[in-house]
């Protein structure tokens, strides 16, 4: 899967979609990743310190 073409694949639905409740749940999923990674970054970090 090339990553750049599936971008402009979702760009092109989400600029074509009139429902607002799939863009809530997109936001949703995004911040939710966010802040799984942010966690799973500040953890590693910690790691390395304490070695």
């Amino acid at each position: 899967m090339n990553i750049e073409t599936t971008k402009l694949e979702l760009m092109h639905l989400l600029l074509q979609t009139q429902k607002e409740s799939l863009l809530a749940k997109l936001k949703t999923v995004f911040e939710e990743e966010q802040v799984d990674w942010l966690t799973k970054k500040l953890e590693a970090k910690k790691s390395q310190k304490q070695k």
